[in-house]
């Protein structure tokens, strides 16, 4: 059984941790050592009993109070994380657009230059491959003409000391042996065809020994003809490349004396030129031709449409000015006839305006007459513009 002064102390403890909780107010203290008959709790045991009772509900209150502060904290960190989150995640979002706009700009550009570089490639190995065919058969016809005319010399050779040997015989000038040389040489098969004709090429035993000299100068001076004409095709062609990328590069020469280039010389230019218009066309700031000339025309679009609304203010001012000053006149207010005149907008300027005294500088045209449902939105926007004190005549003047 707890005594009196232990109850009293419990008492005393209980009460001051209700009243530091705000649960009793001051001076309404509960007195549990008040016990015996007329005593509100009984027994000491009873009032321990709730004494302790009090003291565990104060208890599980205090911590059920961290419990609730805790649990707020948390959930206000858990809001702002989710708030930092959600924003991180649009825009990363944003991000993630932005990028695959600019991968597929950059995937269409790079598909472009693409065809141009291969149908650059293209032309470039076409002129590479008619080159080397070119050169091909211009060392074969070298090869062929040369050997024909050691022959020839041989030929003649044998010629001119059959000659002297017929020369020294006494009693002639002739010899048998001429006329015999003369009628089995290649001299009757020249006479009896065309020195531009040649043998049947496609035949299988043809070949370039068997053709007379003519023949073989003709084809050779049409070779040569050809070989410049391709040399002068793409000297044209890589000066219309320099040209169109800018390439300054190689210019050795001087205006004075021009040496002929050759074709080694030629392709290594053409290379270097076709190098640098791969580099400007896969340049990321490379911007097609038909892309500027489509942002030329809507800027001059745009231009003359600003030009045409600047005149048309212009008139507008002038017309509301005139009904201004005729109101500040007569006090004859503005009627439906005068803006339905009004809605054709004279080009006539109206002087001594403060608004529009620079007009006179822009050279303006005329307005032409709009359509009735342009005149319509006009016919609108002039009343708007119109405010009570115009449409009633000026009595304060």
């Amino acid at each position: 059984m707890i005594d009196a002064e232990n109850l009293r102390t419990a008492s005393l403890y209980i009460n001051n941790q209700l009243l530091s909780r705000g649960l009793l107010r001051d001076g309404q203290e509960i007195d549990f050592a008040d016990c015996g008959r007329r005593g509100y709790f009984g027994t000491a045991d009873s009032a321990s009993r709730i004494i302790g009772i009090l003291n565990d509900l104060l208890i599980r209150r205090d911590r059920d109070a961290e419990q609730r502060d805790s649990l707020s904290t948390a959930v206000r960190t858990l809001r702002a994380e989710n708030l930092k989150h959600t924003s991180d995640i649009v825009r990363l979002t944003e991000k993630c657009a932005d990028a695959q706009r600019r991968s597929d700009i950059a995937a269409t550009s790079e598909a472009a230059l693409k065809t141009q570089l291969k149908s650059a490639e293209s032309v470039v190995k076409g002129l590479k491959d008619e080159l080397a065919r070119t050169k091909g058969l211009v060392a074969q016809l070298r090869a062929s003409c040369a050997t024909e005319m050691r022959r020839r010399d041989r030929q003649i050779e044998t010629l001119k000391k059959q000659v002297g040997e017929a020369g020294r015989a006494r009693g002639t000038r002739s010899s048998s042996g001429v006329i015999s040389i003369t009628v089995t040489g290649d001299v009757g098969n020249e006479e009896r065809r065309s020195p531009a004709q040649g043998g049947n090429i496609e035949d299988t035993d043809y070949s370039l020994r068997s053709e007379s000299n003519a023949f073989l100068a003709t084809l050779a001076q049409n070779l040569s003809e050809e070989n410049e004409a391709l040399l002068r095709i793409m000297q044209q062609a890589k000066d219309h490349l320099r040209e169109m990328s800018g390439w300054t590069g190689g210019e050795t020469q001087t205006p004075e004396v021009v040496k002929p280039q050759g074709w080694e010389e030629i392709a290594a230019e053409l290379g270097a030129v076709m190098d640098h218009m791969r580099t400007i066309l896969t340049n990321p700031s490379f911007v097609p031709i038909e892309e500027v000339m489509v942002r030329e025309e809507e800027i001059d679009r745009l231009r003359k449409g600003f030009v045409k609304m600047e005149s048309r203010w212009e008139d507008a001012v002038h017309l509301m000015d005139g009904w201004r000053k005729r109101m500040a006149k007569n006090g004859r207010p503005v009627g439906q006839d005068d803006i339905r005149m009004g809605l054709h907008l004279s080009p006539v300027r109206v002087a001594d305006v403060e608004e529009t005294r620079a007009a006179g500088r822009h050279d303006l045209s005329a307005v032409q007459e709009e359509s009735e449902d342009e005149m319509k939105d006009c016919e609108g926007m002039l009343r708007a513009f119109l405010s009570p004190s115009w449409a009633t005549p000026c009595t304060d003047r």
